[in-house]
């Protein structure tokens, strides 16, 4: 009997049929050898389905599955690929970015080291669609956080990493720069495809909560800056705003620190004004508006209340979000 792979690779994939060689190669050419890949295709209109097809005839830990209608978030993939898979950890790869080399290699070693990690993330280079770089996602953080935190590797309790930065953000900057541990994937719950947009940010706030987490200050990922990036924002609906507001609202009574609490809804109150000004002022959708209050208070009730409080003093200074 073959020996169970220590990765699975998931590729969620929908028309990117000119970065699949890069992204796929990626994977296959990888230092650490240990993995099955597994690419799902969301009704892709490119070529991306004959793309993928050539891996599958020619390389025997490949494996494709092709959705017939088109799922309407990436994050139904990731859960659909969670449920395939097999390995003890599991790599997003996106499949506009690519990997150095030793991504699994390094990243690996890191959980295999440490069973109290629940993941392992490292640096990424942002390219543009020509791989041109453009800077890297600590170069961002650092900036933006006003701090060196993530210069040098490091190796921390989820609740401290929750409380100082991924309360206030999704500092886990693309999937595709993160090894998860399948055990604690599926102990936070997996994967909440009612999202669109930040079902990764709740993933990670839910995973801080199972243990540590692991940072390699390497540029092992490379991140695709392009027009049609999956993560872009939807600004006619405030649909972003919304998911926002809901990973705020499971966070509020998960921080520990109350000056951390305190930070966390100084940003979300702002946020909660744009929501507001965008739905009530500039578009005047109060049948939505509406839909998306009741949405954050069946999170927690608590948190909308003391968060709109404050969002009232932001609502003539609408807040431009992350």
């Amino acid at each position: 009997m073959d020996r169970l792979p220590k990765v699975s690779v998931i590729i969620p994939s929908f028309n990117h049929a000119q970065y699949l060689p890069q992204r796929i190669e990626s994977v296959l050419n990888q230092s650490f050898t240990s993995f099955e890949l597994i690419i799902l295709d969301d009704c892709s209109t490119d070529n991306s389905q004959e793309v993928i097809n050539q891996y599958v005839a020619n390389f025997s830990q490949v494996s494709a599955f092709f959705n017939k209608e088109n799922s309407g978030s990436t994050f139904f993939q990731w859960q659909k690929g969670l449920e395939l898979s097999k390995g003890e950890y599991i790599w997003i790869a996106e499949s506009d970015d690519f990997a150095e080399l030793d991504f699994l290699k390094k990243l690996v070693t890191v959980l295999e080291s440490n069973p109290s990690l629940v993941l392992a993330y490292c640096n990424s280079t942002i390219v543009d669609e020509h791989n041109q770089p453009l800077g890297t996602t600590a170069e961002w953080k650092n900036a933006s956080f006003q701090t060196t935190h993530w210069s040098e590797d490091f190796i921390v309790a989820g609740q401290t990493e929750l409380d100082n930065y991924l309360s206030k953000t999704c500092t886990i900057n693309n999937a595709s720069s993160v090894l998860f541990r399948k055990k604690a994937m599926l102990s936070a719950g997996g994967i909440d495809n009612s999202y669109r947009y930040t079902g990764d940010w709740l993933m990670y706030q839910k995973m801080c909560l199972q243990g540590g987490i692991s940072y390699q200050a390497a540029c092992l990922s490379n991140y695709r800056e392009h027009s049609n990036n999956a993560s872009k924002k939807s600004n006619n609906d405030s649909r972003d705003l919304l998911e926002r507001q809901r990973c705020f609202a499971f966070v509020f009574n998960k921080i520990a620190s109350l000056e951390a609490k305190s930070e966390m809804l100084s940003i979300a109150s702002r946020e909660l004004a744009a929501l507001t000004y965008n739905l009530l002022r500039r578009k005047f959708k109060p049948v939505l508006f509406i839909k998306y209050i009741r949405q954050i208070r069946s999170v927690d009730n608590t948190y909308y209340f003391q968060a709109q409080w404050l969002a009232l003093t932001h609502l003539t200074k609408p807040y431009s979000n992350p």
